[in-house]
């Protein structure tokens, strides 16, 4: 149940920044921060996710079971959110580090 909290925070969160950055010039410093803030938010993702299969895997040697065998089909895809969105904010930060801020007219 845990797990599912975890994927409901992480698409949370990255509605709300997408959000925000959504057709804003990618030279802006709000894209940066929006495309780091990704980054971090998949990184906590997967971090949490580890340790609670190394969890279950100590409990499954006390015979105590987190997941249920037909539940593993679905851990393949609590893997696989955080890297799409940690992916997305890497394009995000990309885009910033290529893009220029337009001169001045004056």
């Amino acid at each position: 149940m845990i797990e599912f909290f975890m994927i409901g925070f992480c698409s949370f969160s990255c509605i709300v920044i997408i959000h925000h950055i959504k057709g804003l010039e990618p030279w802006r410093i709000k894209s940066l921060f929006g495309g780091i803030a990704m980054l971090l938010i998949s990184t906590i993702a997967v971090s949490f996710l580890l340790e609670l299969q190394s969890l279950n895997n100590m409990l499954s040697s006390l015979n105590i079971r987190l997941f249920d065998d037909e539940n593993n089909r679905i851990q393949i895809w609590l893997f696989m959110f955080p890297a799409i969105v940690g992916g997305i904010g890497i394009n995000v930060v990309t885009s910033w580090i290529q893009s220029s801020k337009p001169p001045r007219e004056e």
